[in-house]
């Protein structure tokens, strides 16, 4: 809806439509709402790149946490969308940039352990 409202339209019937989605909603998981945090994300990025206002980084922030929520591997997503956006506002946004990197640094060290017993002290055995 960012650039037209016949794209915003296409795009909700594309997602409405789409078998993947279709196929995922129907699993005991939480794809759909990865999904619709993922899609959140991905505006609030493109607003917070374009103009950078406190209620664009609210909402970046707020689909960024439920993506972790959400799901295991949303980590990774949202790591790369703080580099896409560090890379964008860099020049402009010192102060901010700098908070941000501090701030994933700080839960960073704050989940080591958790990451850590995760990865080597679970007993996963898959067939």
């Amino acid at each position: 809806r960012e650039k037209s409202k016949l794209s915003g339209f296409a795009c909700a019937m594309f997602t409405a439509l789409s078998s993947l989605l279709v196929y995922y909603s129907q699993e005991v998981r939480f794809y759909s709402l990865l999904f619709l945090f993922s899609a959140l994300s991905l505006y609030f990025t493109q607003r917070v790149v374009n103009k950078p206002r406190k209620r664009n980084l609210a909402g970046l922030i707020f689909a960024n946490l439920m993506i972790l929520i959400t799901h295991t591997i949303g980590f990774v997503y949202v790591f790369f969308d703080i580099i896409y956006i560090t890379f964008k506002l860099k020049r402009f946004y010192r102060k901010f940039v700098n908070f941000t990197w501090l701030f994933t640094g700080i839960i960073f060290v704050a989940t080591l352990p958790l990451l850590l017993k995760i990865l080597f002290c679970a007993k996963i055995y898959t067939n």
